[in-house]
C-alpha cells in the first residue's frame, strides 16, 4: 500500500521534471496538491489521510509495445490517445503526463474538464483557466503565459451551455494538444463538443480523451490517425 513517503518522493520527483522541462518553478505545496489530484483526491490532506494502490494495465498499444506508463510512448509521434479506467485508476497521473510532454513539445494545450480537476494543474504550470458560466458567457483567469488552457464546465447547472467558444478554437491544428476529461459529462454540458472534435482532427489536432468505458469513448473513435488505447484498473487490497 502506499504511504505519505511514497507519495512525497513522487511530487520531488514531479517538481524536479516540471524544472527541467517546462522552466517552472513549482513549489513544495503545489507538487504534493498536483500528486493527490493524480491519486484522484481533492487534497493533498485527503491523499495521505487514505492510502490505495493502483495497477496499470495496458492493451491495444500500437508497435505491439507493452508500456506502464506514457512517458515511454513516442509523444512526437502519436496523433490520438485514450485512456479508459473506473474512477480512482489514476486516468489523472496519465493525463497530466500528456500535458506535460506536450507542453515539452511546443504545442499549445487545451483541456476541457467538468469539476475543475485542472485548476491546480494550470496554476503550477502558469496557464489559464476559461469558466463557462449557465449564461453562455465565460470568465477568464490567466496564472502565467504557458500555453495551457483549461475550459471547465463545473459551474453549470443541467441545462447544457449554448455560448460560443473562443475563436482561437477554430484554427487548432498540428500544433495543438486537445484534452476531454470524463467525456460523459463534457458531451452533456456542451453537446456541440463531438462537431468540434471532428474539425479539430481534421485539422490534424491531437488529443488525449478519457472514460469510464469505452461507450463514454464511442462517438469520438472515428478518427484519421493512428491513436493508442491505455486501460487502467483499480487494484484492491484486502
Amino acid at each position: 500500500m502506499k504511504t505519505e513517503t511514497e507519495l512525497k518522493t513522487r511530487a520531488k520527483r514531479l517538481r524536479t521534471a516540471i524544472a527541467a522541462m517546462l522552466g517552472v518553478s513549482v513549489t513544495s505545496a503545489q507538487a504534493l496538491e498536483l500528486i493527490a489530484k493524480e491519486e484522484n483526491y481533492p487534497t493533498w490532506d485527503a491523499a495521505t489521510a487514505c492510502y490505495r494502490d493502483t495497477t496499470i494495465c495496458t492493451q491495444g498499444l500500437s508497435e505491439n509495445r507493452d508500456v506502464a506508463s506514457l512517458a515511454m510512448l513516442g509523444y512526437e509521434k502519436m496523433f490520438g490517445l485514450y485512456v479508459l479506467g473506473p474512477a480512482g485508476a489514476g486516468k489523472h497521473l496519465q493525463v497530466v503526463n500528456a500535458i506535460l510532454n506536450n507542453l515539452k513539445l511546443g504545442k499549445n494545450v487545451f483541456v476541457f474538464d467538468n469539476g475543475k480537476s485542472y485548476r491546480k494543474v494550470a496554476q503550477a504550470l502558469g496557464g489559464t483557466e476559461v469558466l463557462l458560466q449557465p449564461s453562455g458567457a465565460y470568465t477568464e483567469q490567466r496564472y502565467g503565459s504557458a500555453s495551457l488552457t483549461v475550459f471547465d464546465f463545473a459551474d453549470l447547472a443541467e441545462d447544457p451551455w449554448s455560448g460560443r467558444l473562443p475563436l482561437i478554437l477554430d484554427d487548432l491544428n498540428a500544433a495543438s494538444f486537445i484534452v476531454m476529461d470524463e467525456t460523459h459529462y463534457i458531451r452533456r454540458a456542451y453537446p456541440a463538443i463531438h462537431a468540434k472534435f471532428q474539425q479539430w482532427v481534421r485539422q490534424d489536432a491531437s488529443f488525449c480523451i478519457t472514460g469510464q468505458t469505452e461507450e463514454d469513448i464511442a462517438p469520438f473513435k472515428d478518427v484519421p490517425g493512428p491513436t493508442i488505447t491505455m486501460r487502467l484498473a483499480r487494484s484492491r487490497l484486502g
